[in-house]
């Protein structure tokens, strides 16, 4: 089992409807760098895409804005 060094922080947070506009937020344990976010869905958005927007302390991290799509092409089915 590889140990995760003690500087290293995996934070989460939920949304009940990514649909609605609205805000969460995650308060990191100490200073550090934010790396990578990432997006899980459990579910299917109906209408428009959802347009989530990493930010720090109010001002948007470049690169930190995750689109997640409603719609999806149909599977290549042989």
């Amino acid at each position: 089992m590889a140990i995760q060094p003690l500087d290293v922080f995996y934070l989460t947070v939920s949304e009940a409807d990514i649909s609605t506009a609205g805000s969460v937020y995650i308060v990191a344990p100490s200073d550090g760098k934010l790396l990578e976010a990432y997006s899980v869905i459990d579910g299917a958005i109906a209408t428009a895409p959802a347009v989530v927007t990493v930010k720090i302390n109010g001002t948007a991290v470049t690169g930190g804005t995750i689109t997640i799509t409603h719609t999806h092409p149909a599977p290549n089915l042989l």
